[in-house]
């Protein structure tokens, strides 16, 4: 097989797995088939903690998870991450930067070696090694560069991989955050509340142990009230012989203070009690309301430099949680039921909007603007533009089905969806296909999504799409014609393997695109007249020349003027996109 075969092979084996593991396990597998070697090894730099981690190895059995690491500069590997250079011997262990610790672990003596750099742009992402043992066959200066061609293709499939499960990752805190207002509007006891956020807190937080405490105002005792530790035997934290009094320890220093700490290392903050011995870093965070100090949330690693600004933030969120669950303990049924609901729909409503573009898109050759106006209960529009490629952007609208939490919920895992899909470099209609799979496994059958999603070529004016049962988007063409982008297929999450067709519009100078959805002409007045496609096309054309922003404050004037007083019923969002 040619070098140039060869590539495009591997080429697609990384591509056929976007998720983290399995790409790592497809790395670990083409080295070794490649470069006819009888082992591989893989290890991918950890920024936190200044290290490199051994994720996998790979020999005549299947490749295996190791819990091991490197300093940076540790050993061969260590060395090759730290300067970005590659290395090749055939006489590994004659090599002075050689580590052998990890050989006991996996019963192989090193002979020929070769490690490079996964590289992408100017950051390196961690190494990659072909390995033969000792007497073994040796490596070459074609292999190494082999193995350098295909390390440039390991570092694109993996930066994608690790940019993916960072999104989901995110996607997933912000639907926790929803998940826990939903629960601390139920009236559990304080302490199932509480062990509900330490349990819902591993999903994105690893710690080896948790515990929330409590302040009595009048002893000034900080009274453990729930625990979570992950140690036993010797090591299990007996929480209910610990009183501590506000200032004492690194929990005490909070509980008095007000501010959250991360200490990297407990063994050099002399505000450290040590009863627990295998701790080495700790993050603690106040559970306040107001200026209120309620208690402390507390977080132990066995690691040093586990914690970060970014975990910070996630456990401050948490402990907002906690503060009203502990309140809420304290207040009559009906009070806590409107605090309750008001605070769920707040949260619910920012991430909504944490969801949407920060600011409008700029499309050489294009003027755009988008808005969604919401109306008082939480909805579930949605709108993006995602970059994709030079002079390509994906245009997205879409509408759950429903109002409130299981609204956002449905529009969090529909945008998590989508974007994850479009990473993968698919064909509109396929992208559509595969999340309507998606969300049809995760949904109840009651509910759906309408969405239009395409694909502007800035380039060349053409807009690529496909409706899947959403209002249908108007072309107003600058001849004075309309036409409807009725290409696609059903509503997403209502049919298993359901096909979607993509369709082409080209376009001309002083050419409209009107996306929106529903809640725009599905207003009501005091009368109960219904505003309408109509009168909302009338206005369109009426406004041609105006630019996207000046016709979008038109159609939401005339919405206002057209209520009546009568109050908005659902959320307004629009996309307007003009051709220069």
């Amino acid at each position: 097989m040619d070098k140039t075969t060869l590539l495009l092979e591997a080429a697609e084996i990384l591509n056929s797995d976007i998720n983290v593991k399995p790409l790592l396990k497809n790395i670990l597998n083409i080295t070794v088939k490649y470069l006819n070697a009888s082992a591989a090894s893989l290890f991918l730099i950890n920024p936190k903690l200044k290290q490199l981690d051994l994720y996998l190895m790979a020999g005549e059995e299947d490749p295996r998870i190791w819990a091991s690491h490197l300093s940076l500069g540790q050993g061969i590997a260590g060395w090759v991450a730290e300067h970005g250079e590659p290395v090749l011997t055939n006489d590994a262990r004659s090599d002075p930067r050689f580590y052998t610790g990890l050989e006991n672990m996996a019963d192989f003596r090193t002979g020929a070696l070769i490690c490079v750099p996964i590289r992408r742009h100017d950051k390196i992402l961690g190494v990659v090694e072909a390995l033969n043992p000792q007497g073994g066959d040796k490596f070459t200066d074609d292999d190494m560069g082999l193995l350098m061609a295909l390390s440039g293709q390991m570092a694109v499939s993996l930066e994608n991989a690790i940019l993916i499960d960072k999104l989901q990752k995110n996607s997933r805190e912000k639907e926790l955050l929803i998940e826990i207002s939903k629960k601390l509007n139920t009236f559990l006891e304080l302490n199932e509340i509480l062990d509900y956020i330490l349990d819902s807190l591993t999903e994105v937080v690893e710690y080896d142990m948790a515990g929330i405490f409590l302040v009595d105002r009048e002893t000034g005792d900080i009274i453990p009230e729930v625990e979570k530790s992950k140690t036993r035997g010797e090591d299990e934290v007996l929480f209910k012989n610990l009183l501590l009094k506000i200032g004492d320890g690194l929990v005490g220093w909070v509980g008095k203070t007000g501010k959250s700490v991360i200490v990297s290392d407990v063994s050099i903050d002399p505000r450290y009690i040590k009863f627990r011995k295998n701790t080495s870093s700790e993050m603690v965070v106040p559970i306040k309301s107001e200026d209120n100090i309620l208690g402390v949330l507390n977080i132990e690693s066995d690691q040093v430099n586990k914690y970060d600004n970014e975990d910070l933030r996630l456990v401050e969120a948490f402990a907002g949680q906690a503060a009203v669950a502990i309140e809420r303990a304290h207040l009559s049924k009906e009070i806590l039921e409107q605090r309750m609901l008001a605070e769920e729909l707040e949260i619910a409503r920012r991430i909504q909007l944490s969801f949407l573009p920060s600011r409008q898109p700029e499309i050489e050759g294009f003027q755009v603007w988008a808005f969604n106006r919401s109306y008082h209960e939480v909805g579930g529009d949605y709108y993006d533009f995602i970059p994709i490629v030079e002079n390509q952007t994906g245009i997205a609208i879409g509408d759950v089905v429903g109002k409130g939490i299981p609204a956002a919920l449905l529009m969090a895992a529909f945008r998590a969806s989508l974007i994850a899909e479009i990473r993968n470099n698919y064909a509109i209609r396929t992208i559509l296909s595969k999340v309507n799979n998606l969300l049809y496994e995760s949904m109840e059958r009651s509910n759906f999504v309408t969405a239009v999603y395409g694909v502007l070529d800035s380039r060349n004016s053409i807009f690529t799409f496909s409706n899947a049962g959403h209002n249908l988007p108007l072309l107003f063409r600058s001849d004075g014609s309309i036409e409807k982008l009725s290409e696609g297929g059903l509503a997403l999450g209502i049919v298993y393997n359901q096909t979607y067709i993509e369709q082409p519009a080209f376009l001309r100078p002083g050419d409209w695109i009107l996306f929106y959805t529903d809640g725009v002409t599905e207003t009501f007045n005091e009368k109960g007249k219904e505003y309408g496609e109509e009168k909302l096309v009338e206005l369109v054309k009426q406004n041609l020349h105006l630019t996207p922003k000046q016709l979008a404050d038109e159609i939401l004037k005339d919405l206002g003027k057209f209520r009546r007083g009568a109050p908005q019923s659902d959320d307004y969002t629009m996309i307007l996109l003009k051709k220069t």
